[in-house]
């Protein structure tokens, strides 16, 4: 069973050899809509600040003072997953407000530890955000997130047009449009009333005259 723990200090951290192929892939080749770059240094500190980090955590055996008996102290601990954290962190190196989950060398097959490195980058890809869509995470971060947690993340009450365009890369007349659209369809979608039969025949997929 792995076990968790906050990172050692004294060890040496790498990535997993079976994990490396998706950490060039996330650094090298895998573009996200929103730029970390542009991001204030509150909100980075407060994303790597929470990463939980799965791996492989290598151990020595040494003697245990006054006894015939053996201790195991850590020495090398490989990172599986997350890799999208490593990309922004120094020398692939935890935070001290991390945890690592740990598995022994021998609990994980090859296999195991691939679908695990895989399946964190699918994870991006899931929860991306539709660029057809950005008006509506925009209005939805302003209209959702606590205004002291917006605070405390971002520095200001809000999240302004600005900034978000310059997370995104996009122009302020791309959201204006979205919002102009978004707008529009509303306002068709509530003028719009089908009787009993205009509906079953669009469920049915038949002719309503």
């Amino acid at each position: 069973m792995p076990t968790l723990r906050k990172p050692p200090t004294t060890i040496e951290y790498s990535i997993h050899p079976l994990a490396l192929d998706v950490f060039h892939f996330i650094s090298d080749r895998y573009q996200p809509i929103l730029r970390w770059n542009t991001f204030p240094d509150s909100l980075k500190s407060a994303l790597l600040q929470q990463q939980v980090y799965t791996g492989i955590m290598h151990s020595e055996k040494i003697p245990k003072p006054n006894s015939d008996e053996t201790l195991k102290k850590a020495v090398k601990y490989q990172f599986i997953t997350p890799m999208w954290a490593l990309k922004y962190t120094d020398q692939a190196m935890p935070l001290p407000e991390n945890y690592l989950i740990c598995y022994e060398p021998d609990e994980l097959t090859d296999h195991q530890i691939s679908l695990m490195c895989w399946n964190s980058f699918f994870q991006l890809l899931a929860f991306s955000v539709d660029r057809r869509k950005l008006s509506r995470a925009w209005d939805t971060i302003n209209d959702m997130v606590p205004t002291d947690v917006m605070q405390e993340l971002l520095s200001a009450k809000s999240l302004t047009l600005d900034v978000f365009t310059a997370w995104t890369g996009g122009s302020k007349g791309t959201l204006v449009e979205q919002k102009r659209k978004e707008k529009k369809n509303a306002q068709v979608s509530h003028s719009q009333h089908y009787s009993d039969a205009e509906m079953l025949a669009m469920l049915t997929g038949t002719n309503w005259e």
